[in-house]
């Protein structure tokens, strides 16, 4: 990603280190081979471009130089020492993709031999095998006949038991051994090819086959592993949750009347959660009657395990309510570090009743569903979820998680990071002029949010029906938004449950959209993903 290029910048080659009629001079820093495309960036001229024809290395022509060659190769156009040099097509890529798509490479295949056998008045016999030592045998349902004009020879059966270009196998060898001069009609020979090689596809594919001993254990397990002990299967009415920003927004969430609250994860404002912060925020949710559960970060890449590992041990000395994962790597180790009770992010993708059985674990308390679900098909997922569900019904949504930061990128001229993100804010304008927020996370990630607020406060006559969970996602909300947000649909939502009058919904939807500044959407719920 680029601010000041967006197509393909290529490979970087290295710099030139001479230009003279022959053409340039460079110490290679990646591979380079004849038929490889190339681009310069000139000081003086914008780029320049060259097709490799022909390199020369210690004064002889060469197809190919490893890096750390210094090579020589023509170029047309004005370039000079010191130009940087891209390779932006490579030959042996694309050679390569062109084989891996050919169907018929024999490299991407499974050699297979076939033997043949048979006497006038008996079936034909064909076994197979593979190299894994499976073998079948299969048997033609007529006999064979005398050849009057066209008798099976070893070039026919090649050229018939060779026709495998759908099937992961190639024929490698064939053995012939059929006595005398006999017939088969060619579609019955066909027929006896398909029946081989299905019947030795499906003996290669038993060996990664569960046992039936593991089919039983599956089945008896279903879903049901996922019931907490302690818990009954479904909730008789939604609940609040909050993922607050800060512990300003803890407490205005727990004073608001949010009965769930999540704390960590991404740090997206500049709040820093440690330990103290997390006993906190724990002991205010406590006070106010709810629960605080702490979110693990998304994204949780090796390099920073330092900095993410630590959230578990966070969670467990602040006897915090659960810990919340977003990936599985995540799910692993607090199942393996903690014997706390596990949530599971809408990040995980949850679309339909198998991923719940992938992920039974008896101290899962919660599944936020998918954001890509309509809500039709979120009511269905609520009927056959073993564990209450959880539902994303407000607050900025997040499009793109990336390494890159364009903010960063803009600090100076070298591109080096001042950290202007902690005390401005930014956002990505696109041609529409619509604008979409960019904030950073403590591992120096840029989280691209939509334009437009996920709203479904005017959908909570439906939402009260289901026994689902709803989340307000406020993660980047100041505590005085908040505090406005949550108390506006704890109360909308206790009016709907007992029968009362919510009031203006268009007006309060309005005083949304003046809050952020932001418009709002119903996102997925009700046109589904296109």
């Amino acid at each position: 990603m680029s601010f000041t290029r967006p197509n393909n910048r290529g490979l970087y080659l290295g710099r030139i280190k001479a230009v003279d009629a022959a053409g340039v001079t460079l110490r290679l820093e990646t591979e380079l081979r004849q038929g490889d495309e190339i681009e310069i960036w000139v000081k003086k001229g914008g780029r320049a471009t060259a097709a490799i024809d022909r390199m020369i290395v210690d004064g002889k022509t060469v197809n190919a130089a490893a890096a750390g060659t210094v090579v020589r190769f023509p170029v047309r156009g004005k370039v000079y020492p010191g130009d940087r040099v891209f390779k932006v097509y490579s030959s042996h890529v694309a050679e390569t993709t062109r084989k891996a798509l050919d169907p018929d490479n024999p490299a991407f295949k499974i050699p297979c031999r076939m033997h043949i056998a048979g006497r006038s008045g008996e079936p034909l016999v064909l076994t197979c095998s593979d190299d894994q030592g499976h073998h079948v045998a299969v048997r033609s349902e007529i006999a064979l006949q005398p050849a009057i004009k066209r008798p099976l020879t070893v070039e026919v059966l090649k050229e018939q038991l060779g026709r495998l270009g759908n099937t992961p196998f190639y024929l490698a060898d064939i053995e012939y051994a059929l006595e005398g001069e006999v017939m088969l009609p060619l579609s019955a020979l066909n027929q006896l090819r398909r029946e081989a090689v299905d019947q030795l596809t499906q003996k290669r594919l038993q060996a990664f086959s569960p046992s039936t001993d593991v089919q039983v254990q599956i089945a008896r397990r279903g879903v049901g592993n996922m019931v907490p002990a302690e818990a009954g299967n479904r909730r008789s009415r939604p609940g609040l949750s909050v993922w607050a920003a800060d512990l300003d927004g803890v407490y205005e969430a727990a004073l608001a009347g949010a009965e769930l609250i999540y704390a960590g994860g991404d740090e997206l404002t500049g709040f820093s959660w440690d330990q103290a912060a997390f006993s906190r925020a724990v002991a205010i949710a406590r006070e106010a009657g709810a629960k605080l559960v702490v979110g693990m970060p998304r994204i949780n890449r090796e390099e920073h395990r330092p900095l993410w590992e630590r959230y578990p041990e966070y969670a467990v000395k602040a006897q915090a309510d659960g810990i919340i994962v977003s990936d599985l790597g995540g799910w692993e180790m607090v199942r393996s570090r903690t014997d706390l009770p596990i949530y599971l992010n809408y990040t995980l993708n949850f679309f339909n009743r198998w991923a719940f059985r992938f992920m039974a674990d008896r101290r899962i308390r919660q599944i936020t569903v998918s954001l890509e679900l309509t809500l039709s098909q979120v009511a269905a997922l609520a009927e056959v979820s073993p564990v209450p569900l959880e539902c994303v019904i407000h607050g900025p949504l997040e499009l793109m998680v990336s390494e890159y930061c364009p903010i960063g990128a803009l600090g100076s001229p070298s591109g080096s990071c001042n950290r202007d993100c902690r005390n401005h804010s930014f956002v990505l304008r696109d041609r529409l002029q619509m604008d979409f927020p960019v904030f950073t996370d403590q591992f120096c990630r840029m989280h691209l949010l939509n334009a437009n607020d996920l709203c479904l406060y005017g959908e909570l006559e439906r939402l009260a029906k289901l026994p689902l969970v709803l989340r307000l996602e406020l993660k980047t909300y100041t505590p005085q938004q908040t505090a406005m947000v949550v108390n506006a649909y704890r109360y909308a939502l206790n009016q709907r449950l007992s029968g009362g009058n919510v009031g203006d919904v268009e007006g309060m939807m309005e005083q949304f959209k003046r809050l952020t500044g932001r418009g709002i959407t119903k996102g997925h719920f009700f046109r589904g993903v296109e």
